[in-house]
């Protein structure tokens, strides 16, 4: 009996040792896989920028109509993106108040709605989830006012970040 176990132990031997080099090759790849994936995440935790949203500007005043409409500071600068993940529209006690992605179009033709977020028919706040809301550079977000009475006040949060990390930020 013990020499047929002998002849099994034997044929197989050789295969117990590749099986070994194998799995160390294979977890030392899986280890370095991770390492680099913590680094990758590391990165991105760093140059992740929250930035609180002030719009400079108000529209007032009884059944007003106007627009917030401030490129310098409601839109990424080159070579950053943001998620949008609060808007918050306050100050005003009639009329709408519409957040939209912008610039909206300025001709006398009905307008542009595709890109509006939220319309607000009394102060509120509008959360986003992360990632469904991206300004690239060229983006901006713009506040139109129908007939408010009072001020329109803007605030909100984005977080900024460097466009070569978007792909990164939304995995």
């Amino acid at each position: 009996m013990t020499s047929g176990l002998d002849e099994i132990t034997g044929r197989f031997a050789g295969a117990g040792v590749e099986a070994n080099v194998s799995l160390e090759v294979g977890l030392g790849r899986l280890v370095r896989h991770l390492d680099a994936e913590h680094a990758r995440r590391r990165r991105l935790r760093a140059c992740l920028t929250p930035i609180p949203l002030a719009a400079p500007g108000l529209i007032g005043l009884a059944a007003a109509n106007g627009t917030i409409n401030y490129p310098e500071g409601l839109s990424p600068h080159d070579g950053y993106v943001w998620d949008v993940r609060r808007i918050t529209a306050t100050g005003w006690t009639a009329g709408t108040v519409t957040a939209s992605i912008g610039p909206q179009a300025t001709s006398s033709a009905a307008p542009n709605t595709q890109n509006d977020l939220v319309t607000w028919a009394a102060p509120g706040t509008y959360f986003s989830p992360s990632g469904a809301v991206i300004l690239q550079a060229h983006d901006r977000l713009e506040f139109t006012a129908a007939t408010v009475t009072g001020n329109v006040l803007i605030s909100g949060l984005v977080i900024q970040m460097e466009a070569d990390l978007l792909a990164d930020y939304l995995l």
